[in-house]
């Protein structure tokens, strides 16, 4: 929709809950985006691609360049489920001179389940002085995706630590375009053994399209931007 829309109404937020023991562990992470926009567009002039379609319908013959005024409202929602376990490969001190800093290795796999929809309200829409009312139109689909990932930290004390976490998933299976990726890299402060802070930036990508004309479906969607999390242990 960037292509049509400079989208400024966005809400997105994830919940992840991790078990783990020193060798390996499990996750489940939550995240929702909404992305809503509106537009209004008056006296554009309509191509013959649309008039002769709403000629066959309209009383009277509606000439190319007709003047048209519609009002736009396109938003989409997009559920992501990930589910899926990690198993620590490395866990070494770097150096001699202590405990610190300390170098943590998880390689993760899992699924992805993916629920999207999208809809467009057309209203207001007049062709020439004929109100024609308005449109509504809205389509959903629910992706399952496998995802191989990875997740690494550096500890430099007790306190704080570097880390980065990726993956992919989709892998084009089951549509005729089907990938998601995301990274996070950022740092982590941890006021005691019960609560951190987390600082990062966050890159994120969605592409999914599946039918053809008519009937094809589909979704582009990134995001990047800063990103706070507050980690709680149980």
């Amino acid at each position: 929709m960037g292509d049509i829309f400079n989208l400024d109404r966005v809400l997105a937020g994830a919940l992840r809950f991790e078990a783990r023991n020193p060798q390996y562990g499990f996750f489940t992470d939550l995240s929702y985006v909404y992305a809503r926009e509106g537009r209004s567009l008056t006296n554009f002039p309509l191509p013959q691609l649309i008039t002769d379609p709403l000629s066959l319908v309209s009383p009277v013959p509606i000439p190319p360049g007709t003047p048209a005024s519609v009002t736009t409202t396109a938003s989409t929602r997009t559920t992501t489920l990930d589910l899926g376990g990690f198993y620590r490969v490395v866990d070494q001190t770097l150096g001699s001179g202590g405990p610190y800093p300390r170098l943590l290795v998880d390689p993760l796999a899992g699924l992805r389940v993916i629920f999207l929809s999208g809809s467009v309200d057309f209203s207001n829409i007049a062709v020439g002085p004929v109100p024609l009312g308005g449109r509504s139109l809205s389509r959903s689909a629910t992706l399952v995706q496998p995802i191989l990932g990875v997740q690494a930290s550096l500890e430099l004390s007790d306190r704080w630590a570097v880390g980065l976490r990726g993956d992919v998933g989709g892998f084009g299976i089951g549509a005729d375009e089907n990938l998601s990726w995301n990274i996070l890299l950022g740092t982590r402060y941890r006021f005691n053994s019960t609560l951190a802070l987390q600082l990062a930036y966050r890159f994120t990508e969605l592409r999914y399209r599946q039918g053809q004309g008519i009937n094809s479906f589909g979704l582009a969607q990134s995001q990047n931007g800063f990103w706070v999390g507050l980690d709680i242990d149980l």
